[in-house]
């Protein structure tokens, strides 16, 4: 074998070593790429699930303390909060933002805002697996049935002066969000 021979063999070699990494570099990019999609549609679940929990415990607060002390505002409060979930006004833009403890406490907020959407649309156009939709789905409507209860103890109380109410309809508004088959919702 002479020297020429030697080195063409080598040098395929060599082409075929380097042909093999460039094919494990991309089985690597794409990889990495699915990866990266995965954690984002990933949290894109948390964000909604978190923004669906955070809107159920603001409405739950809100409907506790109005039919507890009668104050309007706190009706005011569930109403919009209700309002911006069911896309009917948008929602604030910062979505980490705990915009009712801050409006409740300070009685002043960033009122910046992005579009308005509901709850579903939001769960529909997020890249998730029917699964996960479908999570998101079922604890929707788990909340929305304590919307009902919440909207049945509002309406006890809505169009009454508090201080002038029963004692017995302030009980029954209070006992309709705070009984064991609310909580159990």
């Amino acid at each position: 074998m002479n020297i020429s021979r030697r080195f063409k063999i080598i040098f395929s070699l060599l082409i075929l070593q380097l042909a093999g990494i460039i094919i494990v570099m991309f089985l690597w990019i794409d990889s990495a790429r699915k990866v990266a999609e995965a954690e984002s549609q990933g949290h894109q679940l948390m964000d909604l699930a978190h923004i669906l929990r955070q809107s159920s415990d603001d409405l739950t607060r809100m409907v506790r303390v109005y039919v507890t002390t009668g104050d309007k505002v706190y009706l005011e409060y569930y109403e919009q909060i209700l309002a911006i979930r069911n896309g009917k006004q948008p929602r604030p833009s910062n979505k980490y933002d705990l915009h009712w403890d801050t409006l409740v406490s300070q009685q002043n907020f960033d009122s910046s805002a992005i579009s308005a959407s509901t709850m579903e649309q939001m769960i529909l156009n997020a890249p998730l697996d029917s699964q996960e939709r479908a999570l998101l789905f079922d604890a929707l409507a788990q909340s929305n049935e304590l919307v009902s209860f919440e909207l049945n103890a509002i309406e006890l109380i809505k169009n009454h002066t508090y201080e002038q109410l029963p004692l017995s309809v302030k009980l029954s508004a209070q006992d309709k969000v705070f009984n064991s088959l609310y909580i159990s919702q």
